[in-house]
């Protein structure tokens, strides 16, 4: 997942479009039901800032879009890195370069 780091389009784009577009680019506009429930859910709790949660969206759906993946992979993910205290920008480009399927098989935890 490290190509985030090296995609300047990609990067301006976790800065600048809402999570539902984030998610629309990311899917090429083939949004499932799943999928937007599981970004919805966490849009409303609003612990994370807005480019964050859009970067955790580019790591999360880089691998799991248009594959059936469990209804709890999402929330894993968000729920370490808010144990983790990813509140920057900077440290949820770091939080990329963790393998995403160790940290949903070990339920997120370290």
């Amino acid at each position: 997942m490290n190509e985030i780091l090296n995609d300047l389009e990609l990067i301006d784009s976790c800065k600048r479009l809402s999570s539902l577009e984030m998610l629309g680019k990311l899917t090429k506009g083939n949004i499932r039901g799943l999928d937007k429930i599981s970004v919805q859910t966490f849009l409303k709790n609003k612990k994370m800032k807005d480019d964050i949660f859009n970067v955790l969206i580019v790591y999360f759906f880089n691998e799991y879009s248009n594959t059936v993946y469990d209804r709890t992979a999402f929330a894993k993910i968000y729920f370490y890195w808010l144990r983790s205290g990813v509140n920057t920008f900077q440290k949820a480009l770091e939080m990329t370069k963790l393998d995403i399927y160790l940290l949903g098989k070990n339920n997120g935890k370290s």
